[in-house]
């Protein structure tokens, strides 16, 4: 079968830096549930830990529907569920530019 696409949240503004793109990636390394002396490795996270820092790696990115309001006072209320610190600090970039 074929593996699907791994899809992660960017944790970098473009704002800071056009040419560089953050992940915040939890890299997957834990035992299977029905045979903890066993471990389950993820696909894609497994690869990225092992590439070498400054390495580039092949990716595409999918267009966002995420806007942040024109008016910078006003108030915003972020939650991710499932998506951890990555749109945080993405935000918090995009805040200082």
């Amino acid at each position: 079968p074929r593996l699907a696409p791994r899809y992660y949240t960017i944790s970098s503004s473009p704002s800071l830096d056009r040419t560089t793109l953050h992940l915040t990636v939890k890299v997957l390394r834990e035992p299977f549930r029905d045979a903890p002396h066993r471990t389950k490795l993820g696909v894609c996270s497994t690869q990225l830990e092992a590439a070498a820092a400054g390495r580039s790696v092949v990716a595409f990115v999918r267009r966002s529907s995420f806007r942040l309001p024109r008016d910078g006072a006003t108030p915003v209320v972020m939650v991710g569920p499932g998506t951890g610190i990555a749109p945080f600090r993405a935000f918090l970039q995009e805040m200082r530019v």
